[in-house]
């Protein structure tokens, strides 16, 4: 039966359906410890005799892919290579894949929330407000503000969506713009010197 670690930083609760529909196609589940920052050691002891890893943020060095040889394919949650040494893999002839589009909605919510955030004080108050003070502060609308946004990619897409809702003004610079989304959605494309200038709130 192929063996396949997930995520090794997470604990299985935490996994959704993902280890289940796994198990239903008849394939064996490894799961981590859960720990955030999970040691070499430990990686390569949850990795032996797997086949594939469906990778959170543990860290595949050289020598993990050095002491782990049936390992053929990691695949990243989301995006990014920063926690896998791409070059180590491929000297293994190991297959390195990210899921481009899992975390784009996550990732433009957040930036939205940080920028209510940073517009109205929120969290600086809360702070404030637990240490028993309270500090007056007028903040800045959102609504109808200018939002530059630098590249529009999928996540600077998704964040253009969301601001239309707060009817914002939405500038760009994008070398290798999607016109129809561009179109679509209003946006002027400009230099990044301009959209800096002219942004009331930058991503």
């Amino acid at each position: 039966m192929v063996t396949v670690a997930v995520n090794l930083t997470r604990p299985e609760e935490e996994l959704g359906e993902i280890p289940a529909r796994l198990r239903a196609a008849g394939l064996e589940v490894r799961c981590g410890s859960g720990r955030r920052s999970t040691p070499t050691a430990e990686v390569i002891d949850s990795l032996r005799g797997c086949a594939a890893s469906l990778a959170g943020q543990e860290l595949y060095t050289a020598e993990v892919f050095e002491a782990c040889p049936d390992l053929r394919i990691v695949v990243r949650f989301g995006v990014g290579f920063d926690t896998v040494d791409v070059d180590a893999a491929t000297a293994r002839g190991v297959l390195v894949a990210t899921i481009p589009g899992t975390t784009d909605g996550g990732v433009a919510d957040h930036a939205m929330g940080l920028m209510i955030d940073l517009a109205h004080g929120i969290s600086r108050h809360d702070r404030a407000m637990r240490r028993g003070e309270w500090q007056p502060h007028r903040g800045v609308d959102v609504w109808q503000a200018t939002l530059g946004i630098v590249g529009l990619g999928r996540i600077g897409r998704a964040v253009a969506r969301r601001a239309i809702g707060f009817d914002m003004r939405l500038i760009a610079h994008e070398p290798y713009p999607v016109m129809e989304f561009v179109e679509e959605h209003h946006i002027e494309l400009l230099s990044l010197d301009d959209v800096l200038r002219q942004s009331d709130f930058v991503t």
